[in-house]
């Protein structure tokens, strides 16, 4: 079944505006792997458009730019080549060409009907959001302890806080993306993880 990690992609972080395009990948919906996926994402638009300041772009340049950054990834448009994506984003972009073999959903399928937004959204195991105009991204594919005592007692394992690695940033807030490889490299080298707020996190992948 995989792991589903479904990523959206917005403007702005606090806004109830539509999302641009969603973003599927089949096996990714664990810690350091959405991370992964967020950071190969953002670098990938911020090439195409050649900044990081996308207010001036149009919603339309930006799906583009975003369908290219999939396609370039090794991922493609939802459903593939005559799929219903397919022929809106033809119908929406017509002079267009897109990549029609070797899609992998492991590396990324895009869409940006609400109808194909909607059911990526239903598969779901795990999300995250990218922030455009903030730089900025969010997860919710982790949990955390309030404290150690709470870490034992659902755990079962008092293996003692020097083991869990201190941390100066909060995976359950926003997220730059000039952070991201750092984050990333350190939730996957280490196996238990100490917040600012106190609360502890054991990542299994």
């Amino acid at each position: 079944m995989g792991q589903r990690l479904v990523i959206g992609v917005r403007r702005n972080e606090d806004s109830d505006e539509k999302l641009l395009c969603a973003l599927y990948f089949h096996w990714s919906a664990y810690p350091s792997t959405t991370i992964d996926e967020l950071s190969k994402v953002v670098k990938g638009i911020s090439s195409e458009l050649n900044t990081t300041d996308f207010s001036s772009k149009t919603d339309e340049e930006i799906q583009l730019a975003m369908i290219r950054t999939i396609e370039n990834l090794g991922g493609g448009i939802d459903g593939g080549d005559g799929s219903l994506e397919w022929h809106i984003i033809k119908e929406k972009f017509p002079n267009e060409k897109f990549k029609t073999e070797n899609i992998s959903r492991n590396s990324g399928l895009i869409a940006i009907s609400e109808e194909c937004i909607r059911r990526m959204y239903e598969m779901a195991q795990g999300t995250a959001e990218i922030y455009l105009n903030d730089n900025t991204v969010s997860t919710d594919v982790w949990w955390s302890y309030n404290n150690y005592e709470e870490f034992v007692k659902e755990e079962g394992d008092d293996i003692g806080e020097d083991k869990f690695t201190k941390v100066d940033f909060d995976l359950m807030g926003t997220l730059k993306w000039d952070s991201l490889d750092t984050i990333e490299e350190i939730i996957r080298t280490n196996h238990y993880i100490k917040f600012p707020d106190g609360s502890f996190s054991e990542f299994m992948e």
